[in-house]
């Protein structure tokens, strides 16, 4: 009887747990950092400790279109390595190469449309079969929209302009 009634309170408790974890959303206006770690080498994707539990996604919404950064180090031991998926596209970072013998990798001035996107980091080498790393990704910056339509606008009233004064003589 109690071997049943502890199974059926672990149960209760991990089912628990499962109902309340919450994925990391990264407020666009500060950006997050953290840690994360892996224990199944090359092909994991990192999980993220945070109230609720591990998870392997970071989510991000933007009200539109903007450029971040997304910074790695390894740590603690050396030969990790990480890649970087974006809404399930493989990146390439835009450096990368090693500190004080350490992993670092930089995909700088991502630019991301308007809307919800995931970001999910994974192990690409390993020097243990598990570890722990650090990430940082930036505030978003938004881009501004085109002032070319108006330049452009503005050279034909200037251009239609000349026409008529040409005309008129």
């Amino acid at each position: 009887m109690n071997k049943w009634l502890s199974s059926l309170l672990k149960f209760v408790f991990m089912a628990s747990l499962a109902g309340s974890a919450q994925a990391l959303v990264i407020d666009p206006s500060t950006g997050a950092a953290g840690s994360g770690f892996w224990d199944e080498g090359p092909g994991d994707y990192i999980a993220y400790d945070f109230f609720g539990g591990p998870d392997t996604t970071l989510f991000i919404t933007l009200s539109g279109a903007s450029t971040l950064d997304i910074i790695v180090d390894d740590c603690c031991i050396a030969g990790d390595m990480f890649g970087v998926e974006i809404d399930g596209v493989l990146f390439s970072w835009t450096s990368e190469g090693f500190i004080a013998g350490l992993y670092h990798a930089v995909l700088d001035d991502l630019m991301l449309s308007a809307g919800s996107h995931t970001i999910r980091l994974l192990v690409t080498a390993d020097c243990c079969g598990s570890g722990g790393m650090s990430w940082f990704v930036s505030e978003a910056t938004a881009v501004p929209a085109p002032a070319g339509l108006a330049i452009l606008s503005a050279g034909l009233f200037g251009l239609g302009g000349l026409r008529r004064r040409l005309r008129q003589q």
